[in-house]
């Protein structure tokens, strides 16, 4: 698995912005939607309630960063982010790199693990990249699993935060 930053033409003079979430969105649909992904044996569902332009909330979701807006900004103000638009054909592979080895543990192309963190209706899990640099959360409900979010780390020290996270869980999980 060879994952590289895909990076939209943002900025040329003949490509209008529309134009590249329609083509985002057709990976979207293609990755996440139609390829009927699963976690741990479960459908991944996609968030669509309150669509945004038309298109799953999820989607306008992992395209956009809220940083500069707050954590509770309407997804409709979200300013698109370059680099999690350019990481978005990551999605799918690592959910069925992390899909490959669960419950065990990790493979040496990925990280997963329980989370701790609050405001799960279900179990939280989180798949990373080996570097931490990008993270997906699942939550996994009953009978489905839902797709809650996904980015690219810039951050050294969250990268740090998401390994010591990572390495609790595991380190609990080890046999004395």
């Amino acid at each position: 698995m060879d994952l590289k930053p895909a990076y939209p033409p943002f900025g040329a003079r003949d490509v209008q912005e529309n134009e590249i979430i329609e083509f985002l969105y057709k990976i979207f649909r293609e990755d996440l939607i139609d390829s009927k992904p699963t976690w741990n044996k479960k459908p991944l569902k996609m968030r669509w309630n309150i669509p945004v332009n038309g298109r799953h909330a999820i989607f306008h979701h992992i395209i956009s960063d809220s940083s500069d807006l707050g954590q509770y900004a309407k997804e409709s103000d979200r300013p698109l982010s370059i680099e999690r638009c350019a990481r978005l054909h990551w999605i799918a592979p690592l959910i069925k790199e992390a899909n490959s080895c669960f419950p065990q543990s990790e493979n040496n192309r990925i990280r997963w693990w329980k989370s701790e963190r609050k405001g799960s209706s279900g179990q939280r899990y989180v798949i990373s990249t080996v570097g931490y640099d990008y993270r997906i959360v699942i939550d996994e409900r009953e009978d489905y699993a839902l797709l809650v979010t996904a980015y690219y780390i810039e951050q050294a020290h969250s990268r740090t935060k998401l390994q010591k996270e990572h390495d609790k869980f595991w380190l609990r999980r080890r046999p004395i």
